[in-house]
């Protein structure tokens, strides 16, 4: 199942996770892997469920699709994962082109095989920032071109847990 976007979340209460989760699965806190999904290589991020504690997990270097496809699903099934924020490269204009296709793509083929849902965040300039961010902290991005799609990832998660806070706060 693939989504474009998706309704605010419930309040996620610990002492009650996993108490419910077994028992009542829509009840147990969503957890978000973020992707940068480029040519050659997958940022991936990801947070502590219900709260907005982000890290970035690794880089996957893509040598074959199917291998590429298996990694993201054992790591799915390690986190606990329960969606997928894909970020799609739109040019600046907002059209999807070749690589936004090859990447919808992929999240669909990734969306089959972990059974997750997918959805799609405009990731115009996050590697540009995700640079900028890292070189900030002293980081040589030349060196670390796999820290770059990293940080790209994380920022798109980031992005989004703030947007579905906001949103939630909205709806109060």
């Amino acid at each position: 199942m693939v989504m474009t976007s998706s309704p605010a979340e419930d309040a996620f209460n610990p002492a009650l996770e996993s108490a419910t989760s077994a028992v009542q699965p829509h009840l147990r806190a969503t957890c978000l892997l973020a992707l940068d999904v480029g040519q050659k290589r997958i940022g991936l991020a990801t947070h502590e469920p219900g709260t907005q504690l982000i890290f970035g997990l690794e880089t996957l270097v893509i040598t074959q699709v199917k291998e590429a496809l298996d990694t993201l699903k054992q790591l799915c099934a390690r986190y606990d994962v329960t969606e997928l924020l894909v970020g799609l490269p739109l040019s600046l204009s907002g059209e999807a082109g070749a690589q936004a296709q090859r990447v919808q793509q992929f999240a669909e083929q990734l969306a089959q095989v972990t059974g997750l849902p997918v959805t799609y965040l405009d990731e115009r300039l996050s590697s540009v920032q995700a640079t900028r961010s890292l070189q900030a902290s002293g980081v040589k991005t030349s060196r670390h071109k796999g820290l770059i799609d990293q940080e790209a990832a994380r920022i798109l998660l980031e992005t989004e847990l703030r947007r579905r806070a906001l949103a939630v706060d909205e709806t109060r």
